[in-house]
């Protein structure tokens, strides 16, 4: 009987031996803490940012904490669990460029004496820098006409803004992100007047993927001077002709322009043309007066509007002073040049206009008292030719 309790102790105390050997290399052969870290930071950061350190254990506090770590310092080590297996720091970057955090194996130990295995690698880009904007354009200085600007950012920015710009003498349009990452930007300029056009991008507008806002770009110009042609002056020589005379019509062009211009110019009796002028050439801020000759024959009496047209230029964007209406002649019967109304035609020759032609005989152009409209054949005299041709036609009445 004694025999069998004892054979039974001996078996109870073996198996528990058992069991304690198996629980003590369970314990050691057991999985070590694992070490997360994360930081709700944006990546990339402009500033000092919080990492969180999260063990799936608790762990021995008295070595927290020792990290790898590079291109930072790290601050403040907070256990925020209440049993040493959540932990914060405070990092702060060294130098623009990449940060890395990271708890190293073998360092940490959990209740169980378990060493903790290698953590992730926390990585944040660090940028303290905000994007430096540089506007250039490939448009010639001066400019002659509306022209294309590149905003070029040095990293992405935030389109939303785009384009809050500071410009003077001119209006933009058509902003296009050429970039694909919203780095480089175009837009059209439309300068207003002749003179200096700026465009700037100002401080603190816009912001790159850390948040950083940008600095001031360079102050970008160019000289707004466009080809100008205008027409200034048109002057009929006579406002009566007979009809088959002919008579000059004195037009006067202005290059307002900063180019020594080469244009057309042609001239209108109502929508029928005159004669045209071409290749006419003229320096910048000079005039030039041009004479037309108008031939009537051909056209039916009656009262015409004349008009001068200078061709626009290539580049011109002031045309409204290109055409000048300016005067009016009276295509008549010949003889008929004046009536109890002087210089208008009353449809008959008669004593009115034999007088008219006889007081200014002998009569002279440039004399300030002659009057072309008495110079009937246009040869710049007043004559026997002209009494004669107004005689000839002495007591016609127009149908």
């Amino acid at each position: 009987m004694t025999s069998r309790r004892s054979s039974g102790t001996m078996l109870l105390v073996f198996l528990l031996s058992t069991m304690t050997l198996a629980s003590s290399i369970q314990k050691v052969q057991g999985q070590g803490p694992v070490p997360v870290i994360s930081s709700l930071a944006p990546d990339p950061v402009n500033s000092d940012f919080e990492v969180i350190i999260d063990f799936d254990a608790t762990v021995d506090a008295s070595v927290f904490p020792l990290l790898n770590y590079s291109n930072c310092d790290w601050n403040n080590p907070q256990s925020v669990s209440g049993d040493d297996s959540i932990w914060t720091l405070q990092i702060t970057p060294t130098t623009d460029g990449e940060v890395t955090v990271q708890a190293p194996a073998g360092i940490y130990q959990d209740s169980a004496l378990n060493w903790n295995s290698e953590s992730n690698l926390l990585r944040r880009t660090y940028d303290s820098q905000g994007p430096v904007p540089v506007i250039s354009s490939l448009a010639p200085d001066p400019v002659n006409s509306g022209f294309e600007i590149t905003i070029d950012f040095d990293k992405t920015v935030s389109p939303f803004v785009f384009p809050l710009l500071n410009y003077s003498n001119c209006d933009w349009s058509n902003p296009q992100s050429v970039s694909g990452d919203d780095s480089v930007w175009t837009l059209q300029i439309s300068p207003v007047v002749d003179g200096e056009v700026m465009v700037q991008v100002p401080a603190g507008i816009y912001q790159d993927d850390a948040l950083n806002w940008n600095l001031e770009s360079n102050l970008f110009s160019r000289t707004y001077a466009p080809h100008d042609i205008a027409i200034t002056n048109v002057i009929p020589s006579k406002t009566v002709v007979g009809q088959g005379f002919s008579l000059n019509v004195n037009v006067t062009a202005a290059n307002q322009g900063d180019y020594t211009e080469s244009f057309n110019v042609t001239v209108y009796a109502n929508t029928t043309i005159i004669e045209t002028k071409t290749n006419i050439t003229l320096t910048s801020g000079n005039t030039t007066n041009i004479t037309f000759i108008w031939n009537t024959t051909g056209f039916a009496k009656g009262n015409y509007t004349i008009k001068a047209v200078a061709n626009p230029l290539l580049g011109e964007t002031d045309t409204d002073d290109n055409t000048r209406t300016d005067g009016w002649v009276i295509v008549a019967m010949v003889g008929d040049i004046s009536s109890d109304i002087p210089g208008v035609p009353d449809g008959k020759v008669d004593m009115v206009d034999m007088y008219e032609v006889a007081k200014r005989f002998g009569l002279n152009y440039p004399d300030p008292r002659f009057v072309a409209n008495f110079d009937v054949d246009g040869d710049n005299k007043i004559d026997m030719v002209d009494m004669w041709i107004v005689s000839k036609e002495f007591g016609k009445i127009d149908p």
